[in-house]
């Protein structure tokens, strides 16, 4: 990996961070099933989904799609990062 590619990850990593901050300061600790968390990630991935056939499909000339895909992405990434830190509590990995 390049140091543009590093700087990349780092960014998309930070922004991942601030969403995982926001998310806690609205739900704390959220310590779910296994089967809650899938069901929350599907519902993440599934209106990212939405915001990626919206982009093919119906907003190709809308401005705003793919910057809507974009912060579904990042909202999907922050609750797979908050359902790995419940996994960890819960194993007592932290």
């Amino acid at each position: 990996m390049n140091e543009k590619d590093k700087s990349v990850v780092a960014r998309v990593l930070g922004e991942v961070g601030a969403e995982r901050e926001r998310q806690f300061d609205k739900w704390g600790h959220q310590d779910c099933s296994d089967a809650e968390w899938a069901s929350i990630m599907g519902e993440e991935f599934g209106e990212a989904c939405k915001e990626a056939n919206d982009l093919n499909f119906k907003s190709i000339n809308d401005p705003t799609a793919g910057p809507r895909l974009r912060v579904e992405l990042i909202q999907m990434a922050a609750v797979a990062v908050a359902w790995i830190e419940s996994y960890d509590r819960r194993i007592g990995n932290g």
